[in-house]
């Protein structure tokens, strides 16, 4: 398990003075329907899904404790998400997403990301500076209060192989006369191309049906993970509310797969056809999925 210090953020301010130096840009990034590779788009809708997977503290505590080492496990009632702003010169980042433990000075950042270059490890080591530095200033710290401790944790869903170092320590210059002031900083890594589909179902979570799914790249491999993930999903209840999000979401994003109308048509009606057998009305069906009354006529027989 890595971790990030109250005293990793001070050796970090004064060897590099973070709070006026750090400069981060991110480019946008625009796709097209017509010239993007199918496994793109693929990976572009799932992570799509994170994002509302992200948002749930039951997953949020599945994640904490089937990926990270801990002593104890984390339940959800005791996360919740951190509403302070978290003061950084750049816009909001969605793909950083921050949670704290209740009644405790402890933080997890998690952030997806479809590529990793050696930014990534100065862009996660900035986000945690600024979460400690804006609880700093919500609550005007003393010197002898307990400075919090941040988690980073990253959660790669791109297909490449992930070939830079972990340590930010590694990636700064090399001179043994200051090697006392380097910033040793590192982050929890989840990558999906590590993940097996099969294990990734039988996890039975959210983030582990989100992760299978963009796994694959053709529509007759879909077709089958997503009816494992539907079947399996079934046996636990506690899920459906959430996992019918993720459904709608899939849903209105299908068209944008590289899969003929025969795929996508048959894909549809095993997601309604969830719908119904979980016990939603159809009305509600027609709502949630948004059927204008030529679809409601196709998939509800109406």
């Amino acid at each position: 398990m890595e971790v990030f210090t109250y005293e990793d953020y001070i050796k970090s301010i004064h060897t590099l003075r973070l709070n006026n130096v750090f400069q981060l840009a991110e480019e946008g990034e625009s796709y097209s329907f017509d010239d993007v590779e199918n496994k793109e788009q693929i990976c572009k809708i799932a992570n799509k899904l994170m994002e509302k997977v992200l948002k749930n503290e039951r997953e949020i505590s599945s994640i904490i404790n089937n990926y990270i080492e801990f002593d104890e496990k984390i339940k959800a009632k005791d996360l919740e998400k951190y509403k302070e702003k978290v003061i950084t010169k750049k816009k909001i980042d969605r793909k950083n997403i921050v949670y704290k433990v209740k009644n405790k000075n402890i933080f997890f950042l998690f952030r997806q990301a479809e590529k990793i270059d050696n930014s990534i490890l100065f862009e996660c080591l900035n986000y945690c500076v600024n979460i400690i530095y804006s609880w700093n200033a919500v609550l005007k710290a003393k010197s002898e209060i307990e400075y919090p401790v941040v988690i980073p944790i990253l959660i790669y869903t791109g297909d490449d192989e992930v070939e830079i170092d972990d340590d930010f320590s590694k990636m700064q210059i090399s001179d043994y006369i200051f090697e006392n002031y380097e910033i040793e900083f590192k982050y929890n890594l989840i990558e999906k191309n590590k993940l097996n589909i099969e294990s990734l179902i039988k996890e039975n979570t959210l983030f582990s049906y989100t992760i299978a799914l963009g796994k694959i790249n053709n529509g007759k491999e879909f077709k089958i993970v997503l009816t494992k993930i539907l079947n399996s999903s079934k046996k636990k209840k506690r899920i459906k509310g959430s996992l019918y999000k993720i459904l709608v979401l899939l849903f209105k994003n299908l068209s944008k797969y590289n899969f003929t109308g025969k795929e996508i048509y048959e894909i549809r009606k095993m997601i309604v056809k969830y719908f119904i057998e979980t016990n939603c009305e159809k009305e509600k069906i027609v709502k949630y999925l948004k059927l204008t009354d030529k679809e409601r006529k196709i998939y509800l027989s109406i």
